[in-house]
């Protein structure tokens, strides 16, 4: 599945945008706040992002500079694109392209993600620590070159974990990656989720463990051979 970042304060259009982006096969995670936002983009891998520029702390703007600023060249389609004309250009200098997230224009949306996936060189490179590879895009992992099967959200986990890796990534922030809502999340469901997928890994010969920081969270590090 092509998963999708969807950057919007308008919780009406974010919400009309997303179910119209599922319904045509995508994967999308909305999330409504410049500070959410950067997370998922730190901590995530996505196809596309499609950004609203109405958040509620900071516009629009200050995510796709920031994005560029990390050389992070992950496509952009900017809703509802408005301003003077200054404003259009600088979008369009960032490699954003303007779409309308309206009803009448939300088949449009679809098939302008479609039509940038299509592209050449819109596809990111797996991720690697030890002997384990991730190929987020394709959502696929290997182990010393051989495909491994992992469930929707092993496979979330693992990327998660390989993409901090160095650094411990907080309970609270697996459960939200993995759940949506954390409230909604039952209290051991992420020990849960790290027992298997440690059990998977250690079938599989990985080079990698996955360590409990107690009170903080996890990180996974390369076996010392």
């Amino acid at each position: 599945m092509v998963h999708l970042l969807l950057i919007d304060g308008s919780n009406e259009r974010s919400k009309r945008a997303a179910e119209t982006l599922t319904q045509a096969g995508f994967g999308v995670y909305l999330v409504s706040t410049a500070a959410t936002a950067l997370h998922a983009l730190a901590t995530g891998s996505y196809a596309i992002v499609i950004l609203g520029f109405g958040l509620p702390e900071n516009d629009g703007q200050f995510i796709l500079d920031a994005m560029r600023r990390r050389e992070d060249d992950t496509p952009v389609i900017i809703l509802a694109t408005r301003g003077n004309v200054e404003s259009r250009v600088r979008r369009l200098s960032c490699g954003a392209e303007g779409s309308d997230a309206t009803p009448a224009m939300l088949e449009e949306l679809v098939s302008q993600v479609g039509a940038l996936l299509r592209r050449p060189k819109i596809y990111k490179a797996p991720i690697r620590i030890g002997n384990v590879e991730v190929d987020a895009f394709n959502r696929e992992v290997f182990v010393k070159g051989k495909s491994q099967a992992f469930s929707p959200r092993e496979m979330a986990l693992l990327e998660l974990l390989v993409r901090m890796n160095g650094r411990i990534v907080p309970k609270t922030l697996a459960e939200e990656h993995l759940f949506g809502d954390v409230a909604e999340c039952r209290s051991n469901a992420i020990e849960v989720y790290v027992h298997r997928l440690r059990k998977q890994l250690q079938g599989s010969k990985a080079s990698v463990n996955i360590r409990t920081v107690r009170g903080r969270g996890y990180e996974i590090n390369e076996k010392k051979s």
